[in-house]
């Protein structure tokens, strides 16, 4: 009896989790799958392996679906049988593309692909040593710099045309100077009417 008290307790703590974390995160979005037969596969994609994935029908060697994981993401595929009343391709495959190790996301992406006797899962590698996104816009270089209008305008000084200056006639000697005149000299001073006056000398 305690033992069946046990086996509940571990059953609800189960459907909780499944509550909290959604029915794509039990028991997690990992490389190796989620160890049930639930048809669900996780692809990661790194710098040294960048993967692609393709859904081929076997039936006429066609790509049905195909993506490229970009470096530092991983793609999440799971399939549900006979969804649909199309016999070539009854089953929905979900998938998404998310951060690596990432659990309880949706799967908001559907496509409709053969049946499993029908389709194969092909996987690839692009050439390694992919950036991820952001470190790759980090190091994109920078654009140049606008000039301005009037920078863009105005060629090099060596290569910018003389200034076409007419040329001026040397004025010839004398003309137009001024000879320079002697200063006048001063007036002599006129004798005066008045007769001198003779002032006695102190013995």
């Amino acid at each position: 009896m305690r033992y069946h008290g046990r086996s509940a307790g571990l059953a609800l703590a189960l459907v909780v989790a499944a509550a909290i974390t959604g029915c794509e995160g039990v028991p997690g979005n990992f490389p190796g799958g989620t160890h049930a037969s639930i048809d669900k596969f996780v692809y990661p994609s790194t710098s040294e392996l960048p993967q692609t994935v393709a859904i081929v029908d076997t039936r006429t060697g066609e790509t049905v679906w195909s993506k490229d994981i970009p470096v530092g993401r991983q793609l999440v595929i799971r399939f549900y049988a006979e969804r649909t009343d199309d016999p070539a391709f009854p089953d929905r495959m979900d998938w998404q593309l998310m951060q690596q190790r990432q659990g309880g996301a949706t799967l908001s992406n559907h496509v409709y692909v053969p049946p499993a006797n029908a389709r194969r899962i092909e996987t690839s590698f692009r050439a390694p040593g992919e950036m991820p996104d952001a470190a790759a816009a980090e190091s994109a270089p920078a654009p140049a710099a606008e000039s301005t209008p009037t920078e863009a305008a105005l060629p090099p000084l060596s290569e910018q045309d003389p200034i076409d200056t007419a040329p001026t006639d040397a004025p010839e000697p004398g003309a137009g100077a001024t000879p320079d005149t002697p200063p006048t000299p001063p007036a002599e001073p006129k004798p005066s009417d008045t007769p001198p006056v003779d002032i006695p000398e102190r013995g």
